[in-house]
């Protein structure tokens, strides 16, 4: 049978096999194997591991020993690392690039290829006071972003909103375009 230390995490357990020259640094890779955790501490016997070079050993770990591991779940540990602030202003650009912005081009063709007919000149109308609302949410949507000293953030917002200006002038142009057929 092989020799193995247990590590406690939260109130999971696990086993993971003890080698004599296995440093701080290899165990930690082995429990990030099992937890799919970057970063971690273990503690032996209350202490915290800190030097990763030295052998488990300098801890007073042997086979049989239990170790405490230390970390957040892993899904924590992934939106500490993102950044919520851009996350929210890429959200909006994103939405302006993907869905709006061919909106408007296809909105430009159907008044381009106007047809005679009152009622489907009136649901033209219609869809341009529909896509002025939609570029108004997004610019409210971009006003409430606060970005605080996040410079990158802060210019993502800045382009996000001369987008969606541009946007309404041209859709606003288009209607005029329209009433003027």
């Amino acid at each position: 049978m092989a020799a193995t230390i247990e590590v406690k995490w939260g109130k999971r357990r696990f086993q993971v096999d003890y080698e004599p020259d296995m440093t701080v640094k290899d165990l930690k890779a082995k429990c990030e194997r099992v937890t799919g955790l970057h970063t971690m501490k273990l503690l032996a016997y209350g202490a915290v591991m800190k030097d990763e070079s030295q052998p488990l050993s300098t801890y007073g770990l042997r086979p049989g020993a239990k170790v405490m591991l230390l970390a957040s779940h892993p899904t924590a540990e992934k939106k500490e690392e993102g950044n919520p602030v851009l996350e929210l202003v890429q959200g909006a650009t994103n939405k302006l690039a993907q869905q709006i912005a061919p909106d408007v081009d296809q909105y430009e063709q159907r008044v381009l290829d106007a047809p005679q007919d009152p009622k489907a000149r009136q649901k033209l109308t219609e869809y341009g006071i529909y896509l002025n609302e939609q570029l108004m949410n997004i610019l409210f949507e971009l006003d409430g972003i606060l970005c605080g000293q996040d410079e990158k953030a802060r210019h993502q917002r800045k382009a996000g909103v001369q987008t969606a200006q541009a946007l309404l002038e041209r859709v606003d142009s288009i209607k005029a375009q329209l009433k003027r057929m």
